[in-house]
């Protein structure tokens, strides 16, 4: 399910340069590995906000970074090279690929919830015959 505001991520120019990127490469024995990392972000955007992997199988995780070697070595070499939190399984520098959008998003979500309850509260309270205040009258 794609996460409302979440439409794009933010790479940095220099990302295929950093020293976290060498270390997958080299140990992944891949050049084209950081690829990897973009394929996850993307595929995480629509699923998981928090850019938290906890919970999903490493043969999951390897498969939508379009990783096509063992999974747990996949899975390893990310939290070696920095891109995967081990005890979290949270991917590394989610605020900076996804900065604003991902805490929009999820603003607008916990707003939406709130606003429902209170809907759904003041309908029961219609059902029970229990008098609003002119606040809440005027608010409709």
């Amino acid at each position: 399910m794609k996460r409302p505001g979440v439409e794009s991520i933010h790479i940095p120019i220099n990302f295929i340069r950093l020293p976290e990127v060498d270390e997958l490469a080299e140990l992944l024995q891949d050049s084209q590995a950081w690829s990897y990392v973009v394929a996850l972000w993307m595929w995480t955007a629509e699923l998981q906000p928090d850019g938290c992997l906890d919970g999903l199988s490493n043969r999951l995780i390897a498969a939508r970074a379009g990783f096509l070697g063992d999974p747990s070595m996949f899975v390893g070499a990310l939290i070696n090279a920095g891109f995967l939190d081990d005890e979290t399984r949270r991917l590394a520098w989610w605020e900076i690929v996804f900065g604003h959008p991902v805490v929009d998003a999820e603003r607008r979500l916990k707003d939406r919830l709130r606003k429902e309850r209170e809907r759904s509260k003041r309908r029961r309270a219609d059902a029970r015959g229990e008098p609003r205040s002119i606040a809440e009258a005027d608010a409709e």
